[in-house]
């Protein structure tokens, strides 16, 4: 503390008070600021236009005594406290009373703004030009790995924190105490203080701590570097949930990718689905599509089982490799085993003479579909069981094995006990390859599906004719009312029809009669003989055959018994008596 005692000249103090270190003020008893050293302007941000300010302006709660003497009094300037040490002249030394006053920082401001520095969440050091270090807190020591028993740091009040043999201390070099201690040095803030500008750099230790530091020089009016303020930020959680990202980036890029494949495999054949029958089976296909577990598929012809078993490929983690079917009951039994197995070169008259490859073999890695499986001859299935059995397989003629890794999927439309009774397939392959058993319902038991297909079926060949074919509502009705027993397969033969015989425009009732009745493979299939049964049986069927289809092709049973030729009385009493069966 400055005292200061007798009579001083105004012109002597002024002289003297630029010599002093602290803020110096020289105010006249009602406030008006007679003089302000260096440090003074500094402190309360004034030139030296400014002097001619009032005190009060600047400290409101500033008291100046009247009377002679020396007081300390606490103000606050810019919401920081001061004490300010007031020393009030009296006597008449031809300028009249005035109060010297002189600014210190007090002991509370000190501990106030260490207990700030500590607290902040972000590394905080400073150092001199020379690298000495002037400030380090508590979040910048525990970035720097510096522990409290290797540290002895001062903070800006000059309060040590620890003591120990090897120590970071205010007033020692940075980067030597870094190198001393295995850690950062010169990677800090050489640049910033040669370059005089902001630096910026992400930093890592060898533990795995992952820092971004930013280095920016205080220059004096001389720009010259009087200090470095480095802060810190330690971004392991954000490089670490970088990293999470980037892979949850990559995972999402190989499901679009995957997405984009199965969008161009898109076709005609993709199955198309409203029931909630057809959806329950695609969703438990996306889901033992995800293993290679054997699936057999069961439904009545033209259901869709080959696009559902393309499905489960596409689902797959295969979906990229091959695959491969085959209609068991389309290839004569004779060639079926070369078909399958393949055969080596010579191994029979008339063989290639660079042998070939089998089905089997041309699916390894993706899909082998064998549709028709109950056709498949006994002798062949015992070859097959081994194959699925031991994944490994013998060209015909050939003695050295050849692994295969394939997915098997069967089809039938046999149903499960005929297929597990029959004398003709073995039960053994039967248990290997229907681990997992899916039954495709017919048309009539998800009659939700028809107009679906249909308007599929419509867009499909529209395109592929170049043809604007639309359906009107009685017929789009009328054909969601018939039973289709060829399923989904006859739906699309007779949508191809109606598509390639209309013109442009819309079809109506008399265009789909007229494709209807082309088909004569219907009307054989409605009205068989399969074996003898009683007449009055047979009378019993064939009235149920004929009524279900009057009333599908004419919508009401008034009409239907029309085209009949028999009265609505006689239909609805075989409808009561559970004869008969409309879709209504």
């Amino acid at each position: 503390m400055v005292f200061f005692g007798g009579i001083v000249e105004l012109k002597n103090f002024i002289r003297l008070a630029d010599m002093v270190s602290n803020p110096i003020l020289i105010v006249a008893l009602d406030g008006m600021i007679l003089h302000a050293n260096e440090s003074a302007k500094t402190l309360l941000s004034i030139s030296k236009a400014d002097c001619c300010k009032n005190i009060f302006d600047l400290i409101p709660d500033l008291q100046l005594s009247a009377e002679d003497g020396f007081v300390c009094r606490d103000v606050v300037l810019r919401n920081f406290k001061l004490q300010v040490c007031v020393h009030t002249f009296t006597s008449d030394v031809g300028t009249g009373p005035y109060s010297v006053l002189l600014f210190e920082d007090t002991p509370i401001s000190s501990k106030l703004l260490s207990q700030i520095l500590e607290a902040v969440d972000e590394g905080l050091t400073v150092i001199d030009a020379s690298g000495n270090l002037e400030i380090c807190n508590q979040t910048s020591r525990e970035l720097l790995g510096i522990t409290p028993k290797m540290q002895k740091i001062f903070t800006c009040n000059g309060l040590p924190l620890d003591t120990a043999s090897k120590y970071f201390a205010v007033g020692e070099n940075l980067g030597q105490m870094l190198k001393e201690n295995n850690y950062l040095g010169e990677a800090l803030y050489p640049t910033a203080i040669i370059e005089k500008t902001t630096v910026r750099k992400n930093l890592k230790y060898g533990n795995g701590v992952n820092m971004t530091y930013t280095d920016t020089p205080v220059l004096d009016e001389a720009q010259n570097v009087k200090h470095v303020v480095l802060t810190g930020r330690d971004v392991s959680r954000m490089v670490q949930l970088e990293n999470q990202l980037y892979e949850l980036e990559k995972i999402k890029n190989a499901y679009y990718s995957q997405l984009m494949k199965l969008v161009k495999n898109k076709d005609v054949n993709d199955p198309v689905c409203s029931s909630k029958k057809m959806e329950h089976i695609l969703g438990l296909s996306s889901k033992v599509a995800l293993t290679d577990a054997p699936i057999f598929l069961t439904g009545e012809s033209g259901v869709g089982k080959e696009e559902v078993a393309r499905y489960i490929h596409r689902c797959s983690g295969r979906a990229d490799k091959p695959f491969i079917a085959i209609n068991c009951s389309a290839v004569p039994e004779q060639l079926i085993e070369s078909e399958l197995f393949g055969y080596a070169p010579g191994s029979f008259t008339g063989a290639s003479k660079g042998g070939k490859k089998g089905l089997l073999e041309e699916a390894n890695g993706g899909t082998f579909f064998l549709d028709e499986i109950g056709e498949l001859p006994f002798s062949v299935q015992s070859k097959l069981l081994r194959v699925v059995q031991e994944n490994q397989m013998y060209r015909i003629g050939a003695t050295v094995p050849i692994n295969i890794d394939v997915r098997y999927i069967s089809a039938t439309n046999l149903s499960e006990n005929e297929l597990k009774n029959s004398a003709r397939f073995r039960r053994d392959l039967y248990y290997r390859i229907c681990v997992v058993p899916i039954h495709i319902p017919p048309l009539r038991e998800r009659t939700d599906d028809i107009v679906p297909l249909v308007s599929h079926f419509l867009e499909y060949f529209n395109k592929k004719y170049t043809k604007k074919i639309r359906l009107s509502n009685i017929v789009m009705r009328r054909m969601s009312r018939l039973d289709w027993p060829g399923n989904a397969r006859e739906i699309k033969n007779v949508v191809e029809r109606l598509v390639i015989l209309g013109d442009d425009g819309v079809i109506d009732e008399e265009h789909l009669q007229y494709a209807l009745e082309m088909d004569s493979e219907g009307a054989v299939d409605k009205i068989s003989v399969n074996g003898v049964m009683p007449l009055a049986e047979a009378h019993l069927l064939l009235d149920k055959i004929l009524i279900e289809e009057a009333y599908a092709q004419h919508g009401t049973i008034v009409d239907a018994a029309k085209a009949l030729g028999t009265y609505p009385s006689t239909i609805h009493r075989k409808i009561k008596a559970g004869q008969v069966k409309l879709n209504t």
